[in-house]
């Protein structure tokens, strides 16, 4: 019954956060990368997680992504703004 819940916030039963902070969207990244994640697993995870962070529009570029690398750009580029 929690799957999806931990899916969009993998910090669900921490009080602390309402939404996936972005330290666990640091973690997943760098987990992912190092056990060598598909792009379609490690895109639609990466979606779950920043539902309640990006707007329509950042969501949008961020489905656009057609590779892994494209998608740690976006991030890289994410946290400068």
């Amino acid at each position: 019954m929690s799957a999806r819940g931990l899916l969009r916030n993998p910090t669900l039963f921490d009080p602390q956060y309402s939404y996936t902070p972005l330290e666990a969207i640091h973690r997943f990244i760098q987990t992912s990368i190092g056990q060598g994640t598909n792009l379609f697993i490690f895109q639609h995870h990466l979606q779950y997680m920043s539902e309640e962070i990006l707007s329509k529009q950042e969501m949008r570029v961020l489905k656009g992504c057609s590779s892994i690398s494209g998608l740690i750009e976006f991030w890289r580029d994410y946290e400068a703004i």
